[in-house]
This record gives C-alpha cells, structure tokens and sequence, in this order.
C-alpha cells in the first residue's frame, strides 16, 4: 500500500485558509506581509488574506487590516478605513 506524504505545515494552513479557517486566514496575511513561513513578501497577498479573516469577524485580522491602512501596507494609506477596522477589531 502506497500512502501519500503528510502534508507540511504551510499546506495545512494554507488548504485550512482556503476552506474558511479564519484563524488560517489572518495567519497567512502575516506570513505574506513579512515574508515568513517560506512565502515571498507580498502585501497585497496580506490584505487579501486579512480582509477575508476581518470581514467574517476575526479581531486580530482587523486589528492588522487596520494596520495596513494606517501604514499604507499593501493598500493606499487611509486613516477612516484604518479606524473603521480598529472600531470592528474592539466591538
């Protein structure tokens, strides 16, 4: 009998992301903003997985998709989007 290979880390995280796993998600968003985990820096990619995590509620994405638009990380520097996402992240 010929098992498959365990599947590594990223890829769990990264198939758990693509099924919905808010967690998953908003990790993503910062191994893609930092370049980490073996993923290129890619802060588009970052807003990306962040908002997806943020718009279902996860308080970490939003805080960190706050971030983004403070900073101008991957979207274009806003500071009423970035309080929106703050005033989300503590509600």
């Amino acid at each position: 009998m010929i098992l498959a290979p365990k599947e590594t880390f990223m890829e769990d995280v990264m198939r758990k992301a693509a099924t919905g796993d808010l967690d998953a998600q908003c990790y993503l968003g910062t191994c893609y903003r930092d370049g980490t985990e073996g993923l290129p820096q890619d802060v588009v990619m970052a807003v990306m997985w962040y908002t997806l995590a943020a718009e279902y509620g996860h308080g970490a994405a939003q805080r960190n998709l706050g971030n983004c638009y403070r900073d101008g990380i991957g979207v274009k520097k806003n500071m009423a989007m970035a309080q929106y996402w703050y005033t989300m992240a503590v509600s």
